[in-house]
């Protein structure tokens, strides 16, 4: 369950990815100080979210939309 439509897309990185990059930067840091970088992964929508995690346990999954208000008060 999140507070966003069951089609609108959400870019996500996971904690791993974010700190092999990091690592990268990190042995890199002389060539790349003072420097952007956008880092960004998979842009998936709770729906298609769901339908991967279905496939991973085997198990099905469904995505559900909470009120925003709902979302903050658990927050």
């Amino acid at each position: 369950a999140f507070a966003m439509p069951p089609k609108r897309v959400l870019q996500l990185v996971s904690l791993v990815d974010i700190g092999a990059f990091v690592a990268a930067l990190v042995e890199r840091r002389e060539e790349v100080f003072g420097k952007r970088f956008d880092f960004a992964g998979d842009e998936l929508s709770g729906e298609e979210q769901a339908k991967i995690l279905s496939g991973a346990i085997d198990h099905p999954i469904r995505y559900q939309e909470i009120p925003i208000a709902v979302a903050r008060q658990q927050s």
